[in-house]
């Protein structure tokens, strides 16, 4: 949205604060959508057993607007293959967002999830279930992302990262 600020300056350190002539009414400042790679993205559970079976939920929240967006989320190498075909099946991804989200791709090991609408704080919860990853105790496994703000941007990688995964006994 926009909003006015009034922009006001005095002639001497002694003068009287007016608004500046060109800009009476304040100037204007657009902000649109949220930023590419803006929003953080955390796991939860961020520890499961070595070599078992877990559902995860990957959390994406938002710190502004994403209006046809996009949050792409890459499942490491060393963990069950994403898929959306089979419900039961290993792997498989689905989507709750407190927006508007159509139906999740799965591209190799990229998820995409295209996003309609989303407003600022809102979240998209990628599910990712029957997931097997390391057997090793102790491996910490990052789940990295990329956010697309509006349609006429690029996906970028979180400024803040990815998500944690480790693994522990069990």
């Amino acid at each position: 949205g926009t909003a006015f600020f009034v922009v006001k300056s005095k002639g001497t350190e002694a003068g009287t604060l007016t608004p500046l002539t060109n800009a009476p009414n304040g100037v204007p400042i657009t902000v649109n959508n949220a930023a590419d790679g803006s929003g953080t993205l955390v796991a939860n559970p961020s520890i499961v057993v070595a070599g078992l079976a877990a559902n995860i939920n990957l959390i994406y929240t938002t710190v502004g607007t994403i209006t046809n967006g996009i949050l792409r989320i890459t499942i490491p190498d060393d963990w069950t293959a994403p898929q959306t075909g089979n419900a039961s099946g290993a792997g498989y991804i689905a989507v709750e967002t407190t927006g508007t989200a159509p139906t999740p791709s799965v591209s190799g090991r990229e998820i995409s999830v295209p996003i309609t609408s989303l407003g600022p704080g809102g979240t998209v919860t990628v599910s990712y279930r029957n997931a097997t990853g390391p057997s090793t105790i102790g491996t910490i496994s990052t789940f990295n992302a990329q956010s697309r703000g509006s349609a006429t941007t690029t996906s970028t990688p979180l400024a803040a990262g990815g998500a944690s995964v480790s693994t522990r006994a069990a």
